[in-house]
This record gives structure tokens, C-alpha cells and sequence, in this order.
């Protein structure tokens, strides 16, 4: 019995040591007080992990653990000047594509680009900002005009101390940018289309004066998976719409058809990508855009 207790109380030990030092490192990156003139700090920080992230955001936790959270930190900060008060989140999200995502799917249309970390927003009273494997967020109740410049300095003063500022997902870069939507790429975790064998998705919206329409790549382990997953699909597409058209000539594998949501489809694999063009209105035109991305994704390996 009391080698059983000893063993308990050294796991109990390590596992808060371990959650101590993972919130040191998140803390080196609150300014310290005479970084933080004009401010302080109204409230500790707080440390959180995948064990009790829901007793902080409670429903928003799924959303954060399909990205990959790993820890955060939050804490409140109080403007002296002013005494607005603005509650600071810093999550680490384990790399860079789960801290662009999280940040895309918070992302609000109409938000105000700052030059802040690799990629940031600011919509009222919350400013939002993206760095290396973190997501940061700033938010205030307080609608003084004061805030928003509080907000911006702050969120200055962090991402000062964090790591290099990284680049957004390279693979982006292959979609091609006539008729792109603005802001409108998103990294795509898990359940890419609604099927859970679907994982590490980008989309782009795209905008032209015949079509509205949305482009995905899905970025499989190998083309072994790949091609399992494509001839998953195609027969989901059957149970749902149908197949329009099964022998194209376009990468290794490929099928047009329509889908009861998503209208028109057009799904093509390359090697151990499949990329996908729905909602379109002409399939020479999708069937072009998908020969130009598998060219690029060549160029690019």
C-alpha cells in the first residue's frame, strides 16, 4: 500500500512539475512590469492544459483539441491611463499549421490587418495574432477608443518576446491566385469534407464573375493512403449524387460528379495528393485549375 501511495505521489509530482515548466515557457513571453509601462497585472496568470481546458472555455474546447492545443496560459492586464481591463490568452498549439488554423477559423470578416506576428486581426475589442506554433488573443469588454490602441500595444509588447515569426503553410502557395478570396484559406485538421479519413486539408474560396466556387488539397502520408481514400470518396459521392464522369486523364486517378450540397465536383490524385474543385460551373475550367496545381506541387518538391 505504501509503495502504491509513493508511486501515486511521484507521478502526481512529475506531472505538476512537468505543467510548471510548460507554463514557464508561456509565461517568458508576458512582458515583464517595466516592459508593461502604463499597465499591470489585475489577475495571475492561469495555466491550462488538454486535461482541463474545458474548465476554461468549456464548449470551445473541441474546436482548440481537433488543432492540436497543447497548453495556455491566461492572464488580465489592467490600462493604469484608463483602467480598462483586457484578458490575454496565449495558447501553444504545437506547430505552426495547428496556430495558423485555429487562427483562420476565428479569423472575423472585416477585421483590421495589423503588422503583428505572421499574420493578425482586429475587430472591435479583440485583436488576434498568430507566431511560430502560437495563437494569441486579446480581448476587452471596455468600448473606450482608448482600447483598441491598448490592444494593439500590447499584443506589440508579446510578440516581441516570442520565437522567429515563421511563414504562413507553404502549400497555399500552389493554389493559384486569379479569383482568390481574400483571408479565405483555411488549414483543415481533421474531418476535411466531413470524412474523418480526410486529414491535413487547405481550402480556398474563389471569386470570379461566372462562379463562386472552393478548391481543397488534401495532403495524404502516401499514395498508398491516397489512393485508398480517393476510391473512399468517389463512393460516397455515389451515396450522396453520383459520377458524372469516371475517365478523365488527369493526374493518376480522377472523377467528375455532383454532390447533393456541393453541386458539381471534380476530384483528382496525383502521388499523395488529391486535390478537389466543388460548387464549379465548368469542369474544363476546374479540370485546368487541377493540372496547374499538380504541376506546381511537382515544381515544388
Amino acid at each position: 500500500m505504501r509503495v502504491c501511495c509513493a508511486i501515486i505521489a511521484a507521478s502526481l509530482l512529475l506531472l505538476v512539475t512537468s505543467r510548471i515548466l510548460h507554463a514557464t515557457e508561456l509565461k517568458s513571453f508576458i512582458p515583464s512590469p517595466p516592459e508593461l509601462s502604463g499597465f499591470t497585472i489585475s489577475h495571475d496568470a492561469e495555466y491550462y492544459t488538454k486535461e482541463n481546458l474545458w474548465d476554461y472555455m468549456n464548449g470551445g474546447a473541441p474546436g482548440y483539441l481537433a488543432y492540436g492545443f497543447e497548453k495556455m496560459v491566461t492572464l488580465q492586464v489592467k490600462n493604469l491611463k484608463n483602467n480598462t481591463e483586457i484578458v490575454v490568452d496565449l495558447y501553444d498549439m504545437g506547430n505552426h499549421l495547428n496556430a495558423f488554423g485555429i487562427y483562420a477559423v476565428e479569423r472575423i470578416p472585416g477585421g483590421r490587418d495589423l503588422p503583428i506576428g505572421v499574420a493578425s486581426f482586429q475587430y472591435d475589442t479583440t485583436l488576434c495574432f498568430w507566431q511560430d506554433k502560437y495563437y494569441v488573443k486579446l480581448m476587452s469588454y471596455d468600448m473606450q477608443p482608448e482600447t483598441a490602441q491598448s490592444l494593439s500595444r500590447l499584443a506589440t509588447l508579446i510578440t516581441q518576446k516570442m520565437p522567429k515569426k515563421g511563414e504562413p503553410p507553404h502549400l497555399f502557395s500552389i493554389f493559384p491566385p486569379e479569383g482568390r478570396v481574400k483571408k479565405s484559406e483555411r488549414y483543415i485538421k481533421c474531418d476535411v469534407l466531413g470524412q474523418a479519413y480526410f486529414t491535413d486539408g487547405y481550402s480556398v474560396d474563389y471569386d470570379t464573375t461566372t462562379n463562386h466556387h472552393k478548391i481543397f488539397l488534401i495532403n495524404s502520408t502516401d499514395p498508398r493512403e491516397a489512393r485508398q481514400n480517393f476510391h473512399t470518396y468517389r463512393a460516397f459521392i455515389k451515396t450522396i449524387g453520383q459520377i458524372t464522369d469516371k475517365d478523365i486523364k488527369l493526374g493518376e486517378q480522377a472523377f467528375a460528379g455532383t454532390h447533393n450540397f456541393y453541386g458539381r465536383v471534380l476530384f483528382a490524385r496525383t502521388g499523395s495528393y488529391i486535390i478537389g474543385v466543388i460548387s464549379f460551373n465548368k469542369q474544363k475550367s476546374a479540370q485546368d485549375t487541377i493540372n496547374l496545381m499538380f504541376s506546381r506541387l511537382k515544381q515544388n518538391e
